[in-house]
């Protein structure tokens, strides 16, 4: 009885976090290991072995006190703002509750006021939405910009809107937050999409292997002559390949999907209840933040495909919160707990049997529900620069891939940059071009830092351990380049020839063991932190 209740309890608080709600999920899940990045990728990449085989010959890395472009993005003209992409408002049908859209009779006016608010509490400068297609494409394309009266719209420079501001109160982390249009479908998320008129090819075109070839082709020029960007999403899944991503091309894709991550979480309940100290009422309790740590490991389906897209076609990588604000839990528990489904856990986990009893959304020490918006954007972004913070620059930094993925529950990464020097010339991320003569890898390694909701007291940051790898993908497979242990440190590599470079940064998070009273294993665990784009060198 108890396995059954624990069953149950999974499915309902993992429902409708993600998907386009026109399909079951595929069957095969990512794993869900907290392993080494270098080590937890699976074999099965389109290609041959993936980063279980990978290349210990590393070119050694050696600290340089002097370096040809300064390791500062601002001194290079770029700023370097955050964003969320893959997130689902009131106009998705399952946004803001499992039926959500339909239970209220449209968008419910106090989940649009916590999506407007989010970014203005955690300091995320954009936002590119991705609402399903059922309800967004019946409402004007303002509305699913988020536009309220006072905000702000920007038009392209063929006079079309295609972004929207919203300003923030004084007392926040940024001063205003812009919202592009973007949907999600069946393997396709055009995200950027200039309006009013959307064709309705771009909403209902899937991306998948099924889709004619053509089809999903004339899609993509569609999006692209909205100035949008053609995303595929959860890549990890079987029915779109490698293959089909690098032949349509497609712009980008993802690399994490904190869906996927849930989903796995089915496979281990006692996972799932440690959701139950994370419950405590008052300061005992974990840090409520750090319960994405139950469920944060590597998707490495959408890692090995990115891998073997990007030596042949240049492509993105994001990372998608796919926030929903829908994950409710039913009453297991609605007469007592004697002789019912709770009475075999009640006494492990009394926070979670309590909470059961009633049911709904799941709420965690500090009272704010586990999948609010202002928390998932805390949990991580996606860092892009460009020229400056407009809607333009911000659009093509993401077209780009001029940025990369970062799990800020950990920390920002200070000082954190990498760029290639390619025959004596600078190459940011997501830049591409033929390899001329020598070149170099060129990076420093983050010191993490508090963020601006983190209170740092007790929390000693340097006792986190980084780990950074230069990686080089070919058409031949993977390798790494060099590794660099430790934060802070100033690394030039030789490249050994053509390829695309990333780095890949994982964490111990050491650091964080006293904000995990009950749950201290999970500080001694390895989870990704940062993935940049790559330089591409033909």
């Amino acid at each position: 009885m108890r396995n059954k209740a624990m069953w149950l309890v999974a499915a309902a608080v993992l429902t409708g976090c993600g998907g386009n709600g026109t399909s079951a999920p595929d069957t095969a899940q990512p794993e869900t290991s907290t392993g080494d990045i270098a080590d937890a990728a699976g074999p099965d990449a389109p290609g041959g072995d993936h980063a279980s085989d990978l290349a210990r010959d590393s070119v050694d890395a050696q600290d340089i006190a002097v370096t040809p472009f300064p390791l500062d993005p601002a001194q290079r003209g770029l700023v370097e703002l955050r964003g969320i992409i893959h997130l689902h408002s009131a106009l998705s049908h399952d946004g803001c509750g499992p039926n959500g859209y339909e239970d209220f009779g449209g968008p419910d006016p106090e989940c649009v006021a916590e999506l407007r608010a989010a970014p203005c509490q955690t300091g995320i400068d954009f936002m590119m939405m991705t609402d399903h297609p059922g309800e967004l494409k019946n409402h004007p394309y303002e509305e699913g910009l988020q536009h309220q009266e006072g905000d702000e719209i920007a038009k392209d420079d063929k006079g079309r809107p295609f972004a929207n501001r919203i300003a923030c109160p004084d007392d926040s982390l940024v001063p205003h937050a812009w919202v592009f249009y973007g949907t999600e479908g069946s393997k396709n998320m055009p995200v950027g999409l200039a309006g009013p008129d959307i064709p309705k090819e771009i909403y209902s075109t899937s991306y998948a292997d099924s889709t004619p070839l053509e089809d999903a082709q004339a899609a993509v020029s569609m999006v692209h002559d909205l100035g949008g960007i053609a995303l595929g999403v959860h890549t990890e899944e079987p029915d779109i390949t490698a293959e089909r991503i690098a032949a349509i091309p497609l712009d980008g894709m993802e690399i994490y999907n904190l869906h996927a991550n849930l989903i796995g979480a089915l496979e281990s309940i006692d996972t799932l209840l440690k959701l139950d100290r994370f419950m405590v009422p008052g300061t005992d309790a974990p840090s409520p933040d750090l319960s994405l740590l139950l469920f944060l490991s590597e998707v490495s389906k959408d890692v090995e495909k990115f891998d073997w897209v990007s030596p042949r076609v240049h492509m993105v990588s994001v990372a998608a919160t796919d926030i929903h604000r829908n994950v409710e839990v039913p009453a297991l528990c609605p007469n007592g707990v004697e002789g019912s489904v709770c009475e075999g856990f009640a006494e492990e986990y009394p926070n979670f049997v309590a909470f059961a009893m009633k049911g709904g959304p799941l709420p965690l020490s500090d009272g704010e529900r586990m999948d609010s918006y202002a928390r998932s954007f805390r949990w991580f972004s996606n860092r892009f620069r460009g020229a400056s913070g407009d809607p333009f620059d911000i659009r093509e930094a993401v077209r780009t891939g001029r940025g990369y993925a970062c799990f800020e529950v950990f920390g920002y990464p200070g000082g954190f940059d990498f760029y290639v020097v390619n025959g004596g010339k600078l190459m940011e991320m997501g830049d591409e071009g033929p390899l001329d003569g020598e070149a170099y890898a060129w990076f420093r390694t983050p010191n993490i830092e508090a963020p601006p909701w983190m209170d740092p007291a007790g929390i000693a940051f340097g006792m986190a351990q980084v780990k950074t790898h230069l990686v080089r993908a070919t058409e031949e497979g993977i390798e790494i380049v060099t590794e660099v242990k430790g934060q802070g440190d100033v690394v030039s590599a030789l490249l050994p020839g053509p390829g695309a470079y990333s780095l890949r940064i994982a964490v111990m998070p050491l650091h964080l063991k006293p904000r995990l009273p009950g749950v201290e294993s999970l500080a001694s665990k390895t989870y990704p932190y940062i993935y940049t784009n790559p330089v591409f060198l033909r």
